[in-house]
């Protein structure tokens, strides 16, 4: 059961890019400024060369677009929590946050609320570690009454030598690397909560949603 239902986590959208993959790899990521690209959590771009030291600007992008339209204030709040995470476990500085924001018809009471959640929970995470929000933009459209978009930037600061990098070398095998793997057993949200991010929100299931990534299964 345990690899059925990772197998099927591994094949949504959220995990696999299903129907974007084609355009994602359309884009540019390699340069003569690309420190890291889109290989490990998250790219670095040559920010300042002083000598032969460079110094990057770490980006890491998030949509917490179906979390925040049933928990608009931890929806938002948990999505610039994963992007400051990707941006200080590579060993930089985290210097800002961004986002762009899309909700339902602003004179619609629920997209209201989702969109004071949203701003609350952007602020509530960020305030208290001391982040600032650099930029970002906001629209009001009846088309985003049923799933509203939130998309969060986190960017910090890194010297090229000092990057943490998450992959394991190609030498590894050769040199005698032991790796340990470290992590601690799921809590309520279980193994589902990526997988959620790709299904149809239904009004009828609001209140399972809310905890829909519940799972027997937990490791």
């Amino acid at each position: 059961m345990t690899e059925v239902v990772i197998w099927d986590i591994q094949g949504s959208e959220h995990c696999s890019y299903r129907s974007t993959r084609p355009y994602l790899k359309t884009l540019p990521t390699t340069g003569e400024r690309v420190i890291l690209g889109p290989v490990e959590d998250s790219g670095v771009i040559e920010l300042v060369k002083d000598g032969d030291v460079r110094w990057g600007i770490i980006m890491s992008h998030e949509s917490h677009n179906h979390p925040s339209q049933i928990v608009p204030y931890e929806g938002a709040a948990t999505g610039i929590g994963g992007n400051v995470r990707d941006v200080a476990c590579m060993g930089g500085r985290v210097i800002g946050v961004l986002d762009s924001l899309r909700f339902g018809d602003i004179k619609n009471h629920q997209a209201n609320v989702i969109a004071k959640g949203v701003v609350d929970g952007v602020a509530g995470y960020g305030n208290p570690i001391g982040v600032p929000n650099l930029g970002g933009d906001v629209r009001f459209d009846p088309n985003f009454n049923d799933n509203c978009l939130v998309n969060v930037l986190t960017i910090g600061l890194v010297r090229e030598d000092e990057i943490i990098h998450s992959f394991v070398p190609d030498e590894a095998g050769e040199v005698g690397y032991d790796i340990v793997t470290i992590g601690k057993p799921t809590d309520n949200s279980g193994m589902g909560g990526a997988s959620f991010a790709s299904l149809e929100l239904d009004e009828e299931k609001k209140e399972i949603n809310k905890g829909r990534c519940k799972s027997p299964i937990h490791f």
